[in-house]
């Protein structure tokens, strides 16, 4: 097929259709954008065959054409001309994690390394992809489902080239040969990504997911932001999101810099802080003047609607309601000194904000006084300057009483146990296991016998307040409360439950949590899990790590002294806490679930792999016993879920979700309800437990006999996908699919984690 430069969309729009690409959008003649409102990003819209047809006859069909990459589909942009570093970039990615597979790349250049080269790529739950995978302005940026799109052949770039495709040779380890006009690939074409270039690609999260809100929506949503001095943390925010520009102003990628700022000044305009509105105008004039700069004719119309965009989408994903006031005055009691530290900020002129810099004090840091947690009856403040409240005669000091002699060491208390053997007052401690192991089942058993100061496994506990941050699965939470209710009798009263994550990167938020500490004094913090509150910091990495484990000690020491419980996932090797080594260092106990007896085994055993001050040797061996909860309401079907306990086993109901099913497909749902029902599972994750668990006998499961079993259980209706994410979810028979945020109220061994 030829197709001419005159109507590129009109012309191909159908070809890439039936090659198997939904997403075709039209874009303006020799432009890279926009696209259509409301087509691209997490919460755009596919397009039908009549907008699809609608555009070609229109005139956006001599326009140029891009492709929305569907989900399951990566593309990696590498951009290695006029002095940018794609190539040095995916050389080292390459070396660190081997060579990519030959596959389709597009691209208008001629240097046969820029291009977007596209692959299959499925991310396993819970993570998502990195923007700028090989690091702020290396020249590698991402494109998939929920960000950006691909401008592809025969689209013509605004330099006059025209884009073209190149398809991997047949000839193994040949250089990729220009495809011929028509020629365009098919999805099934796509190789798969490796796995671990999919890990490197990607970090821990969700992506979030939400509608773009109209510009009148928005303008009344910002105009009732505080008003004022501007808080610390938006100051910070702000001073971040300028030097992302002023990187950007250099080479690196200007959209993810201004989206990221954007979004997080919404955030904090809607959490109550003040001062996000002089924030934004600030931000607003700087990014204009960075995209001007780096459009030809310095155009900046297209800079302002660019900007106004990124705040519409970042208001349309706010959920809740807006608070009238923040937490930023918390650190007003006795007890703590504050750090303060200088960092860069904003000058009044926009134009010479990206050059210059003026001075802020950053009030959210803290550090107690003395190590006994009661701390000095007055605060000491420290400014950029030096001088401080009271001069710096009163840091010095205060800093010198902090200093004890080994006498006075030795003579303070032992550790305090708060469950003997296991947990002690005034420490960091993780709960960690395997997905499905329980863990958080015992985190929520030991919450309750704390809180009611009754023996947990025979041991005693010191009675005290828990503060429970259920980060993940809050719907399966709800089923074991009452499970436990049910066994047990009455729930405390002194277990205080936050049914949401709290981001320890995200200073407002983690601010608010000390606060509430502060206040509250409890004896044990849980925070249920790690992954779930710890979004944009990289797992792997000492130094991010570093800043989140004193997140952590803050919140021990603003509590006077509590125990700091964080239930995370098991690393690879199997034996210790995921992620960075400064995670070990920093344990004060490290407890261990492991699940015993087989996967629908019902039993656990929970041991101590560390403690710095006690000894490590202790083991509990745990059962899990299923209680019946009666029949839903809404819909009539048989809920359950399941306790801790030590002398009672009872073996799980049979589930009905497996009549009818072809054996493979009857083992792909009793993975799913028995390991990913709260959360759903993605087929890779499926496909690496059936692996790992072997099959039955004699039979296995190959891949391609998993995935032709999974594709069956979906076209049969079987299994559902979870809206705005890649993972899919069981069907009850005959009732609705599952509830993208909730767990599912129809499991009946809730055994999730």
């Amino acid at each position: 097929m030829s197709v001419s430069d005159g109507t590129p969309y009109a012309e191909a729009a159908w070809l890439y259709r039936r090659a198997g690409w939904v997403g075709v959008l039209p874009i303006a003649r020799r432009t890279k954008g926009p696209p259509p409102v409301g087509f691209t990003g997490w919460a755009g819209a596919e397009p039908s065959g009549a907008d699809v047809q609608a555009w070609a006859e229109g005139p956006q069909g001599a326009g140029n054409i891009a492709l929305r990459l569907p989900l399951g589909v990566y593309g990696l942009d590498v951009d290695a001309y006029e002095g940018k570093g794609g190539a040095g970039a995916l050389g080292a990615l390459e070396a660190a994690y081997g060579p990519l597979p030959a596959t389709w790349t597009v691209t208008s250049r001629g240097d046969h390394i820029s291009g977007i080269r596209l692959f299959r790529a499925e991310l396993p739950a819970g993570r998502m992809w990195v923007d700028e995978p090989a690091g702020h302005g290396a020249g590698i940026e991402a494109i998939h489902f929920g960000h950006r799109y691909a401008v592809v052949w025969p689209s013509v770039h605004p330099s006059g080239h025209k884009y073209a495709w190149w398809r991997p040779s047949p000839v193994p380890g040949a250089a990729a040969v220009l495809s011929g006009d028509g020629e365009v690939p098919r999805l099934d074409e796509l190789p798969a990504l490796p796995a671990a270039w999919i890990e490197a690609l990607s970090v821990e999260g969700e992506a979030r997911v939400g509608a773009q809100a109209g510009h009148a929506e928005t303008l009344d949503v910002v105009r009732a932001w505080r008003e004022g001095d501007a808080c610390p943390i938006v100051e910070r925010t702000l001073t971040e999101g300028l030097g992302r520009l002023r990187e950007a102003r250099d080479g690196a990628a200007l959209h993810p810099a201004g989206r990221d700022a954007t979004h997080a000044l919404a955030c904090l305009g809607h959490e109550g802080h003040a001062g996000v509105r002089v924030a934004l105008a600030r931000h607003h004039a700087a990014f204009v003047e960075v995209r001007a700069g780096r459009d030809a004719g310095g155009e900046r119309r297209g800079a302002d609607a660019e900007w106004w965009r990124m705040v519409r989408g970042a208001v349309g994903k706010l959920t809740g309601a807006p608070l009238d006031g923040c937490d930023c005055d918390v650190w007003s009691g006795a007890g703590l000194i504050f750090d303060p530290h200088p960092v860069d900020g904003p000058v009044d002129n926009p134009a010479g904000s990206l050059e210059h810099t003026s001075t802020t004090i950053d009030l959210a840091r803290a550090t107690e006084v003395n190590s006994g947690g009661e701390g000095l009856a007055g605060v000491t403040e420290v400014n950029s300057g030096g001088e401080g409240a009271g001069g710096q005669g009163d840091a010095v000091d205060a800093f010198l009483n902090e200093l004890v002699r080994g006498d006075d060491l030795a003579a303070r208390p032992a550790p305090v146990p708060l469950v003997a053997g296991l947990l002690f007052r005034n420490t960091l401690a993780w709960l960690i296991g395997e997905s499905g192991s329980f863990k958080s089942f015992v985190a929520l058993d030991i919450a309750q016998r704390v809180a009611q100061g009754q023996p947990w496994a025979g041991r005693a506990t010191q009675r005290g307040l828990v503060l429970y941050v259920v980060a993940e699965g809050a719907g399966g939470v709800t089923l074991r409360l009452r499970a436990w209710r049910e066994r047990h009798g009455e729930l405390p009263v002194d277990v205080l439950y936050l049914t949401r994550p709290v981001q320890a990167g995200s200073g407002g938020q983690w601010d608010a949590l000390l606060g509430a500490v502060i206040r509250l004094r409890p004896s044990l913090v849980i925070i249920d899990t790690q992954a779930r509150s710890t979004l944009g910091i990289k797992e792997n990495d000492n130094t991010e790590m570093g800043r989140f484990v004193e997140q952590l000690d803050r919140l021990r020491r603003a509590s006077g002294g509590a125990c700091v419980l964080v239930v995370h996932h098991i690393g690879r090797g199997g034996d210790h806490a995921r992620g960075a080594s400064s995670i070990d260092g920093a344990q004060d106990t490290e407890l261990k679930v492991t699940r015993r007896g087989g996967p629908k085994a019902l039993e656990a055993q929970l041991v101590v792999d560390k403690q710095k001050d006690a000894p490590d040797t202790a083991t509990v061996d745990l059962r899990l016993d299923v209680v019946d909860l009666g029949r839903d309401p809404t819909n009539g079907e048989q809920l359950s879920s399941l306790v801790v306990c030590t002398d009672v086993f009872l073996s799980a109901a049979m589930l009905p979700w497996r009549e009818g099913l072809a054996w493979r497909q009857g083992k792909i749902i009793d993975i799913m309800i028995e390991m990913f029902s709260a959360d759903g599972a993605t087929g890779a994750q499926l496909f690496k437990i059936l692996k790992q668990q072997g099959g039955t006998g004699d039979r296995k499961f190959a891949e391609s006999s998993f995935y032709k079993a999974f594709d069956q259980l979906k076209q049969d209706g079987r299994i559902e996908r979870i809206h705005g994410t890649q993972r899919w979810a069981v069907v009850p028979p005959g009732g609705p699919p599952l509830a993208p945020e909730g767990s599912n109220p129809f499991t009946v061994s809730d055994a999730s984690s």
